[in-house]
């Protein structure tokens, strides 16, 4: 009998165990979803902090895509980054990381009582120090590579300033999961965003009138594109299968194309080979 009463003891204690879901952090939280222990993702800022205001961040378990938040602290600007002045010697730019060893990334935007109104080509190339980024309003330009090759990055928060973002501007920032667009941007370049392969998704604002060659090729991982109406070209007549603006988005699966688009270049689609939503207006000729 009490060897019986052992066995069911036993197999209960087993199906609870199994039954339960451990956070990554706090292995006592029961499950409610079937099953498993959390597997989160990167924290993504949902609300943007401030000098006076607290901000919020978010993660999601890959499994079950339960929601963990926590608050951020008002921000406090980064120190210890190069700066240069500007040929009118009115405003500083940003020149590079410096002795700055912050994880999150805040420039400010004064420098020495001047205004921080850029920052220069290659300004965090190849920088692993950084995983966010909080670019101030005033800044209207992300210019040729500067966040080039920057593999630790995860987020950035772009103002409603920026204008343009430069060629290869966050090339092959591996770990980038988010990224806004604000709708002050006209122009995406040549590279911008590719083999960012970590990128889920991107909303491209009607804003934008240009989008450059390969400016999304080999993001892997990229899903969901919405292209504004401002687009009415995407892609020109290229020679070779990675100038395509989407080009080896292998996971690629709904596009939203925009209404007055008049052309779609060669290779713009080169090897999506999940596609299956996406529709092609008339004015395309």
């Amino acid at each position: 009998m009490k060897k019986a009463i052992f066995m069911i003891i036993a197999i209960l204690v087993v199906m609870v165990v199994v039954s339960s879901c451990h956070w990554e952090n706090n292995p006592s939280t029961p499950s409610t979803d079937g099953g498993h222990e959390h597997i989160f993702g990167n924290w993504i800022i949902v609300e943007v902090p401030s000098v006076f205001r607290r901000g919020t961040e978010e993660r999601y378990c890959n499994i079950c895509n339960e929601k963990e938040s926590r608050t951020l602290d008002p921000i406090v600007y980064s120190t210890d980054l190069e700066y240069k002045l500007t040929s009118s010697k009115d405003a500083y730019l940003v020149a590079g990381i410096g002795e700055c060893s912050d994880r999150f990334l805040v420039i400010p935007s004064t420098y020495k009582g001047l205004p921080v109104v850029g920052i220069e080509q290659s300004a965090f190339f190849n920088c692993s120090v950084f995983e966010y980024v909080i670019i101030p309003d005033g800044v209207t330009e992300i210019g040729t590579g500067t966040f080039d090759r920057c593999n630790s990055l995860i987020q950035v928060i772009l103002p409603d300033s920026i204008v343009s973002i430069g060629i290869a501007a966050f090339n092959s920032c591996k770990r980038l999961v988010s990224i806004n667009i604000p709708d002050s941007v006209v122009r995406i370049s040549d590279s911008a965003f590719s083999e960012c392969i970590s990128l889920k998704s991107i909303t491209i604002p009607d804003s934008v009138t240009h989008i450059g060659r390969a400016a999304f090729y080999g993001c892997s991982s990229l899903t969901d594109v919405s292209i504004g109406n401002g687009v009415v070209f995407i892609g020109a007549s290229y020679n070779f299968e990675d100038d395509g603006v989407f080009s080896n988005c292998t996971s690629l699966r709904n596009v939203t194309m925009p209404r007055n688009l008049q052309s779609i270049g060669d290779y713009t689609f080169y090897e999506c080979k999940l596609l299956d939503n996406i529709v092609i207006p008339d004015t395309v000729g």
